[in-house]
């Protein structure tokens, strides 16, 4: 379920989306109306579940990865995004969570 969510945030972004962090609009719709970065979230969660699913432990190492990976990036994307979008970013950010 967490890999298909992580696939619908990927959908809602549509056109906006690229590997590298580039503020080409902002999207408040589908997953990100809540969320701000919805695919890390998803992503993270899926890796979890995947190692409880496979009695694999080791799996959870990926998480310790991950999650500060993508913690890094989303800071990223929300100083980019505010430095381009001004008030309108910081407003989205006051109705969303990570």
């Amino acid at each position: 379920m967490s890999l298909a969510l992580a696939a619908k945030a990927r959908r809602d972004l549509g056109r906006f989306f690229s590997v590298k962090a580039q503020p080409k609009g902002l999207v408040r719709h589908g997953l990100y109306a809540r969320l701000r970065h919805p695919m890390y979230f998803f992503v993270d969660l899926a890796v979890v579940g995947l190692s409880l699913a496979l009695a694999q432990p080791l799996l959870l190492t990926a998480v310790l990865v991950l999650v500060p990976i993508h913690l890094y990036r989303g800071r990223k994307e929300d100083r980019l995004l505010e430095e381009k979008f001004g008030e309108a970013y910081r407003d989205y950010r006051k109705h969303t969570w990570f």
